[in-house]
């Protein structure tokens, strides 16, 4: 073993040691370790994705699906905490997004030109999303079908 390959092996051991291990895996261009919410709503259509694999993300991020299409996703991401910015353009929709301090789901006039991962289609599809991301309030909690059901206010 070579003086190159020792340096290099000290320096693994030293990044190791450390504790931190997104500089490691970026090192070897690797993916962190942690999955995607798992969250199952019901969409109108299939939004245009933002990415297609983790390799279109930040080296901390992973290509989520999150709000009927493909996001990139930190792990501490969370959509319904951002603040929607509306960018003046043609074409609006109506979309749905969490206000933080009202805690609950409005509308929002959006357009194509806007850009947000607290906008989503529905106001059920907000419900559903934010609630798993711990916001909004579930008033009873039952099983439908074999399956756990919640009711939102």
């Amino acid at each position: 073993m070579g003086p190159r390959s020792c340096l290099l092996m000290l320096l693994l051991l030293l990044m190791m040691l450390s504790q931190d291990h997104n500089r490691l895996l970026a090192f070897f261009k690797m993916k962190p370790f942690w999955t995607c919410p798992q969250i199952r709503v019901k969409c109108l259509y299939r939004e245009f994705p933002d990415c297609f694999s983790d390799w279109d993300c930040k080296i901390q991020e992973k290509c989520c699906i999150l709000s009927c299409g493909m996001k990139c996703m930190g792990i501490d991401d969370n959509p319904c905490e951002e603040i929607p910015r509306v960018k003046p353009c043609a074409q609006s929709i109506t979309r749905w997004y969490f206000n933080i301090t009202k805690n609950r789901c409005l509308p929002i006039e959006f357009n194509k030109c806007s850009k947000s991962k607290n906008s989503f289609q529905t106001r059920q599809v907000c419900r559903r999303t934010c609630l798993e991301f711990g916001h909004g309030t579930a008033i009873k909690l039952f099983e439908l079908e074999g399956e756990p059901f919640t009711v939102l206010i």
